[in-house]
């Protein structure tokens, strides 16, 4: 039982962080206002490196975080936090394109 709870925990750790990566991506090609279906953060340049070099470095934060985290009541508190805003910052995206969109 310990190991499905383990599993779980780490799945809303992982979909939390992927979530918060691509909100990332997504505000800085909106700062640098870049058209939501245009690739030019992907092509060859310093964006381009940035970009892969941020969620290079956010990753290994996550797996680090995530290899140190314990068992205790305050390491599955951290996950509900985690998870929870995670959720949110999805909701507020697609609140935010549908706005845009209809």
């Amino acid at each position: 039982m310990e190991f499905v709870a383990n599993l779980f925990r780490s799945f809303c750790n992982l979909l939390a962080s992927g979530i918060a990566l691509l909100i990332g991506i997504a505000a800085l090609a909106s700062a640098l206002d870049l058209p939501a279906d245009s690739p030019g953060w992907k092509k060859d340049g310093p964006l381009g490196a940035l970009v892969v070099l941020a969620a290079a470095a956010f990753c290994a934060f996550m797996a680090r975080g995530l290899y140190r985290q314990g068992n205790g009541r305050s390491s599955w508190i951290a996950s509900a936090y985690l998870f929870g805003l995670a959720g949110m910052a999805l909701l507020a995206v697609v609140v935010i394109w549908a706005m845009r969109h209809y």
